[in-house]
C-alpha cells in the first residue's frame, strides 16, 4: 500500500458517521411534521328531559307572637296578690292563660294590688259561671238526644200510619204510636227550653261578674285573650310602679308587670328588595327554621315535614323611605314545629313552581364576557358543540334555559374546561 493511502484511510470511519448522523436528523425532521392525533376529551354529560324547578326567595326575620299585650296597674300599690293555679302554685313565665268568653268583660284574672274587696266575689261568680257552662253542656247533650229520639219516633209513626191504612193494626196500636210521638216532640221543646234558660242564667251571671269586675279594672290585670306568659316582672308584696313604656319591644316586655302572646299565631316580619317582593302575594308557602343547613336537607329529600310551615299574610305595596325594601309578613299557625317568639330563623318562601321545563345543573353552565354557554355532545360523531343559552328561573340546583336546549340534548356537565367548539370528547359517566 502507498503511503498516501495509509495516510487518508481514516476518513472512511469518519464520513460513515457523519452520513448515519444526517441520516438520523431527517428522520426525526420527519417525524415532527406527521401530525400527532389527540385523544378524545373524557367527559360526563347529563341528558336534558323536563324537570320541575322550585324558586325560592331567602329571607330571614324574628318570630313574633301576631298578638302580644304588655300589661301595666293603671295605678301604683302593693301586690297584694298573684293568681294562683289548681294545685296552689302562683301565675308564672310558660303557664298557659285563657281570655274573655261568651261575652264577658274580662279574661281570667292575673294579679291585683291592694284591692280586696270584691276579689272573693269576683272568684265566686266565675266558679258559677264555670258551673253553668257545664250544665249547659248537659243540657246541649239532652237536647241531641231528644231530637234524636224524636227523628225515630216520627219514622216509627209514619210507617205506623201505613200500616193502620191498610187494617194490619188496630186503632188503639196506632194511637199508641201516635202518643209515642207527641211525646218526643214534647221532650226535644222541654229540653230546648232547658238550655235556652241557662243561657238566660250564663248571661245574667256574665252580667254580674261585669260589674264585679268593673271597681278591680285599675288594680287588677286580667288577660285579654287566650296565650302564655312569656315575662312576669311583678312579686307578691313588692311594690309596683308604673313606668312610661319605651319605643320599642325590649323596653316595653322589661318595664311590663305581665307579658301575654297568643302562641297559637306567630309572624315573621322580613325585608325584601323590589325584585323580590314582585314575585310574592298572600297565600305562598314558607318554610321555616333556625338555619339553613335543616332547610336545604328538607329540600333535597323533598321532605317538609319536620320543618315549619307558614304562608305569606301581607306584602306591602310600599317602599320604606330608609331600607329602599318592601315588608313581608309571613304568619305560621298550625305548622309550626318548635319556634319559639323571638327565635331568629332563615324562610325560604316559594315564590314559583315550574313544571315540564327545560333546566340544567348549575354546575353545567360556563361563562364568557357574561354571555351563559354550555356545550352539546353529538353522541354520534364524538363532537361537542358550543350553544348560547338563555336563562329563566332559578332554583336550588337547577337553572331554566328557556332559550338554546330542548329535551333529548346532552350536556357537558363535568370537564367543559377542557373543550372548545368542536372538540372530540366522549362520555364517560354522568
Amino acid at each position: 500500500m502507498s503511503v498516501p493511502l495509509r495516510r487518508t484511510w481514516w476518513l472512511l470511519p469518519v464520513a460513515l458517521v457523519v452520513l448515519l448522523v444526517y441520516r438520523w436528523l431527517q428522520l426525526q425532521g420527519s417525524e415532527e411534521l406527521q401530525p400527532q392525533v389527540q385523544p378524545p376529551v373524557k367527559v360526563e354529560t347529563i341528558q336534558v328531559v323536563p324537570q320541575t324547578l322550585t324558586q325560592w326567595v331567602f329571607a330571614e326575620g324574628t318570630v313574633q307572637a301576631s298578638r302580644k299585650a304588655y300589661l301595666n296597674f293603671e295605678s301604683s300599690g302593693r301586690v297584694e296578690r298573684i293568681a294562683r293555679l289548681a294545685d296552689g302554685s302562683q301565675l308564672r313565665e310558660g303557664i298557659r292563660v285563657f281570655g274573655p268568653v261568651d261575652g264577658a268583660r274580662h279574661g281570667q284574672l292575673l294579679a291585683q294590688i291592694d284591692s280586696r274587696d270584691n276579689y272573693e266575689n269576683v272568684q265566686s261568680l266565675e266558679a258559677q259561671l264555670q258551673s253553668m257552662r257545664a250544665q249547659k253542656r248537659e243540657a246541649e247533650a239532652r237536647l241531641q238526644q231528644a231530637e234524636n229520639e224524636q227523628q225515630l219516633s216520627d219514622a216509627n209513626f209514619a210507617r205506623s200510619q201505613e200500616v193502620f191504612e191498610t187494617g194490619a193494626i188496630s186503632r188503639k196500636d196506632f194511637d199508641r204510636e201516635k202518643t209515642s210521638n207527641l211525646n218526643a216532640a214534647t221532650a226535644v221543646q222541654v229540653a230546648q227550653t232547658a238550655v235556652s234558660q241557662i243561657d238566660s242564667q250564663i248571661r245574667r251571671a256574665v252580667a254580674e261578674l261585669n260589674r264585679a269586675t268593673i271597681a278591680l279594672e285599675k288594680t287588677s290585670l286580667f288577660a285579654p285573650f287566650d296565650g302564655v306568659i312569656t315575662a312576669m316582672n311583678i312579686r307578691e308584696q313588692n311594690y309596683f310602679y308604673p313606668s312610661r313604656s319605651g319605643n320599642n319591644d325590649r323596653d316595653q316586655e322589661a318595664s311590663a308587670a305581665i307579658v301575654v302572646v297568643d302562641d297559637a299565631s306567630l309572624e315573621v316580619s322580613v325585608e325584601l328588595d323590589t325584585r323580590q317582593a314582585a314575585l310574592l302575594q298572600e297565600g305562598q308557602r314558607v318554610m321555616l327554621a333556625g338555619d339553613d343547613a335543616a332547610l336545604y336537607k328538607a329540600e333535597q329529600q323533598a321532605d317538609f315535614s319536620q320543618i315549619s310551615e307558614g304562608r305569606v299574610w301581607s306584602v306591602s305595596p310600599a317602599i320604606n323611605l330608609q331600607s329602599r325594601t318592601q315588608r313581608v309578613r309571613v304568619r305560621i299557625g298550625d305548622g309550626n314545629r318548635g319556634l319559639l317568639e323571638g327565635q331568629y330563623v332563615r324562610a325560604w318562601i316559594e315564590a314559583r313552581v315550574l313544571t315540564d321545563i327545560v333546566a340544567i345543573p348549575i354546575h353545567a353552565l360556563s361563562f364568557q364576557q357574561g354571555q351563559p354557554f354550555v356545550f352539546v355532545l353529538n353522541t354520534a360523531s364524538g363532537k361537542v358543540e358550543r350553544r348560547d343559552v338563555t336563562l329563566g328561573a332559578a332554583g336550588l340546583q337547577l337553572l331554566q334555559v328557556s332559550d338554546g336546549l330542548q329535551p333529548g340534548d346532552e350536556v357537558v356537565s363535568r370537564g367543559q374546561h377542557l373543550l372548545v367548539d368542536g372538540a372530540d370528547a366522549v362520555a364517560v359517566g354522568g
